[in-house]
Parts: structure tokens; C-alpha cells; sequence
């Protein structure tokens, strides 16, 4: 079973989520990810339908005690730079983006383990 870094998978699985960035996969020949279109020996990452990001939104929002909050932000749902944005002007950016940053940490860990990755946390070393 390879090693294979927390944080260098949760960058993978951000860039693979995000709408406006290129394909990210882990290309089994060179150890690496890589923006690739091509037939090859890769592995495909989470996307954004995969870890359901607009279900996460949705319960993000249904979350809220505060029933204007909830309400701002089921509307914000058309688009993730919106909803971002949404939760900027509402003060929740914060708690959005430690629910987002879960979210990937545990789809990250359900790909490596899926494809026989062994995960090292090194996300408390990179911090230091």
C-alpha cells in the first residue's frame, strides 16, 4: 500500500470540486496529480457532484437557527461564488468554510482508502 499525504489529496479533491478549473486525476505511472484529458493509467477524483456540494450547501443552510440566514442562503444556492459570497455578507464564512474543509478532508480519505492509499495527516507538520 503507497503513502500518500492528507494535504496533498485535499488540494487535488479542492481543485477537482472547483467549477472553473481544469480536470485534476492521480496519474498512476508518475505518482502525481495532473490536469489530463487523456486515456491513460489515472485515477479520477471526488467533483463536486460526487461529494454532493450542493446537498452540502443545503444542509449548511437548513443548519442555521436563525430562519433569515437559512432562508439567504437556500437562495444563494445557484452557484457556489455566490453562496460563498452569501456567507461573507452574513458573517458565516467562517463556519462555511470549516464545513467545506470536512467535507473534503473525508471524501480525500474515502478516495485514498478506496484505492488503496495508505493517508499520513501531515496537515498539523505543514502548519508549523
Amino acid at each position: 500500500m503507497k503513502n500518500m499525504n492528507l494535504s496533498e489529496v485535499m488540494d487535488a479533491v479542492r481543485i477537482s470540486i472547483a467549477d472553473d478549473m481544469p480536470s485534476i486525476r492521480y496519474n498512476l505511472d508518475s505518482s502525481c496529480f495532473e490536469e489530463s484529458e487523456e486515456e491513460g493509467n489515472y485515477l479520477s477524483l471526488p467533483d463536486s457532484e460526487m461529494i454532493g456540494l450542493s446537498d452540502m450547501m443545503e444542509d449548511f443552510a437548513d443548519n442555521q437557527t436563525d430562519p433569515s440566514l437559512k432562508e439567504a442562503l437556500l437562495k444563494a444556492m445557484k452557484n457556489e461564488s455566490s453562496y460563498e459570497e452569501t456567507c461573507c455578507a452574513l458573517g458565516v464564512i467562517d463556519d462555511w468554510n470549516s464545513y467545506l474543509e470536512e467535507t473534503i478532508m473525508r471524501a480525500a480519505i474515502d478516495w485514498a482508502n478506496v484505492n488503496q492509499f495508505h493517508v499520513i495527516d501531515d496537515r498539523k507538520a505543514k502548519r508549523s
